[in-house]
This record gives C-alpha cells, sequence and structure tokens, in this order.
C-alpha cells in the first residue's frame, strides 16, 4: 500500500510506498520495505530499512536550486537546459 503523512513512528512492519514529509521513526521492532522519502530520518538500533530510501528535502533543495539558475540564466539571455 501507499501511505502519505506528516510524521510517521513505527514499531511494526510496513510495506510498500511510504513518503513521509517530516521525522520518520523507525523504532527497534520497526520492519519496512519499499520507495521510502523522508524529510528527516530516525533510526533505533534493531530497526531494517530495506529497499529505496530518499531524502525529500535535499531532492527539493536540487530542484529549486536549478530553476533559480534557469531564472537567472533567463534574466542575462543565456540558455541553458538542466535535468533534475
Amino acid at each position: 500500500g501507499t501511505v502519505t503523512c506528516a510524521h510517521c513512528e513505527t514499531e511494526g512492519e510496513m510495506e510498500g510506498t511510504i513518503v513521509v514529509h517530516e521525522l520518520f521513526v523507525l523504532k527497534a521492532s520497526a520492519k519496512v520495505h519499499g520507495d521510502i522519502q523522508y524529510g528527516q530520518l530516525s533510526v533505533e538500533n534493531g530497526a531494517q530499512a530495506t529497499g529505496n530510501l530518499h531524502l525529500t528535502s535535499k531532492v527539493k533543495d536540487i530542484q529549486t536550486n536549478a530553476k533559480r539558475e534557469a531564472v537567472k540564466d533567463s534574466k542575462s539571455g543565456v540558455r541553458q537546459s538542466a535535468a533534475v
């Protein structure tokens, strides 16, 4: 399944797409598997996380910086394309 939330604290098993916009806390008994996106991550000793883990705040920062550069270049008349 898919879980989307601001904060998440888990002690059990989760599988699927997990999107936590802010703090994702994995307690010692947690077992998560899937495509996991988070703003911040806290992992207790013994917790397990497998799959793809993505720090979403960094992705947003990269996209924001690329957009700023594109606007800056368009104002100066320089054309540039960037893949994000």
